[in-house]
């Protein structure tokens, strides 16, 4: 790097500097003398070349024939590693074992890059419309296939291409590595896609809970085998890796400062402490929920709950989440029995499985219920509950939480099919209804000159509440028309139809 110093003469004689001496040699300037005359100037150009990282200083002394010779001018450069053509390449990081070809894939380029354009990869992905590249941005997914500025510091992006029926490695061109031992970035609230800006080390972040007072911020990273998310990350023990991306939530409710922290070690509060509440893992299917309550938790939605990441740009089924699209729903302490409602779509999800419950108290249970062919379910910690195979239909789960009476106490005392909700509905409604005694049971749709439409189910049904939802299709996949149409709930001795609107 090149720098200027210019010298102004603005007397009546000529200045001559008679010697210039800089300490340290990786400041240099071709110029050991000049002379500069009255009402002019002369710039001096200083390069400077380190030969490593680091913040380096200099003293650049000048002996010249004025008053006060001779001057100290203090030099200081910042040191940063380059890299050429082809040095950048994803055998160190996250994807050291290679990139998965055909899959969508969550990543970034964790140097400053001379050319940010997809063009970059043109000759080593060869073929017509050989990837995709999606980011998000502001809550949307942002088509940046044949940007001119895709692979910027920081950002983090779906990746997936064609052009490879194997692993395979990505090289990058030439660009300036990130040398500061942090690096910061704003993030707005909800969810970015970021990278770690570092390369080859890994990084950790803040901000994190440091205090029992302190809020931070939660992140995921995308399992492309499993096609899941895993998380959040425990800063204490897992770091961000070159090349990789990852799903950051801020739920502070406002933009915050994410700071980069290269390889450095944090010490972690953890939200849960002895005298804090409880929670509990469920898994069901792929996602993992948290529930419990906590002290400082508020029953609406505070920095305790937080929702689902972004799905990959091409996923078309839901995954499973509590009511409101939340993979973590904390409750205060106030409370003495909680419910939980969590949509299964039995079409990815073939069971629900507790996987750590954390200090619940001695005298309560967590249960289960609302399974179609399944009766209420003790949660115990590895306890784990099939559904079957024959159910296709979406339904709501009831998660119970409470004393051991209060819980038993929610079983259902008698036959009944409530008004559906939403109503009128586009595109999908939620049926619900409770079972007295183990029956036979049938729940159809039918349009008003009574045809048959749908059968949502048709099979034995335990002791419980049930919620099914109808999509609004037909028993052949075909999205039905806009109109009225009913919902009919069978069993030996009940019989009720609910009247129901599709509006589009």
């Amino acid at each position: 790097k090149t720098d200027t110093i210019i010298f102004y003469n603005q007397g009546t004689a000529p200045l001559y500097i008679l010697n210039i001496d800089i300490s340290n040699t990786i400041f240099s300037t071709e110029d050991n003398s000049f002379t500069v005359a009255p009402n002019d100037s002369h710039l001096l150009i200083v390069q400077f070349t380190p030969v490593n990282e680091g913040v380096f200083q200099s003293s650049l002394v000048l002996s010249h024939d004025a008053d006060g010779s001779p001057t100290t001018i203090l030099l200081s450069g910042v040191g940063k590693k380059r890299m050429n053509d082809g040095e950048m390449q994803t055998t160190i990081g996250y994807f050291s074992n290679g990139i998965l070809d055909s899959q969508w894939l969550l990543m970034s380029i964790p140097m400053e890059l001379d050319n940010k354009s997809v063009s970059v990869l043109r000759s080593q992905l060869p073929g017509e419309n050989p990837w995709k590249i999606i980011s998000y941005i502001n809550g949307e997914f942002n088509d940046i296939s044949n940007s001119g500025n895709a692979f910027q510091l920081t950002r983090g992006f779906w990746f997936k291409t064609v052009a490879k029926k194997h692993r395979f490695h990505l090289y990058f061109n030439s660009g300036q590595l990130v040398s500061t031992l942090s690096h910061s970035i704003p993030i707005p609230s909800g969810w970015s896609l970021i990278g770690s800006p570092f390369y080859p080390q890994d990084a950790s972040w803040s901000p994190i809970n440091i205090d029992t007072n302190s809020i931070g911020v939660r992140i995921y990273k995308y399992n492309e085998l499993q096609k899941k998310w895993e998380g959040p990350l425990n800063p204490a023990t897992e770091k961000l890796q070159p090349f990789a991306g990852y799903a950051v939530w801020n739920g502070t409710g406002a933009n915050t400062t994410f700071t980069f922290l290269r390889n450095e070690n944090q010490n972690v509060i953890p939200e849960f402490q002895n005298s804090d509440g409880w929670f509990a893992k469920i898994a069901v299917g792929k996602s993992v929920m948290r529930i419990g309550q906590h002290r400082n938790a508020q029953n609406g939605n505070d920095y305790y709950d937080y929702p689902m990441a972004p799905a990959n740009p091409e996923m078309k089924s839901d995954e499973s989440y509590i009511a409101g699209k939340l993979w973590s729903d904390i409750r205060s302490n106030n409370e003495s029995l909680l419910k939980w409602k969590v949509y299964v779509n039995p079409k990815t999800v073939h069971s629900i499985s507790m996987k750590e419950i954390s200090q619940l108290p001695n005298d309560w249970k967590i249960v289960v219920q609302g399974i179609p062919s399944a009766k209420e379910y003790e949660l115990n910690e590895g306890a784990s509950i099939l559904i079957s195979r024959n159910i296709t239909t979406p339904f709501v789960a009831e998660i119970i939480a409470g004393p051991k009476s209060l819980v038993d106490a929610e079983l259902p005392s008698q036959f009944s099919l409530e008004q559906n909700y939403p109503n009128p509905f586009n595109p999908s409604t939620n049926i619900r209804f409770t079972i007295h005694e183990p029956r036979f049971t049938t729940l159809k749709i039918y349009d008003v000159l009574g045809r048959e439409v749908a059968t949502l189910f048709s099979g034995e049904l335990e002791t419980g509440k049930y919620n099914f939802i109808w999509e609004g299709k037909s028993d052949r996949g075909e999205v039905v028309g806009s109109g009225v149409y009913f919902a009919r709930l069978q069993t030996k001795e009940f019989t009720k139809t609910i009247k129901m609107e599709l509006m589009k």
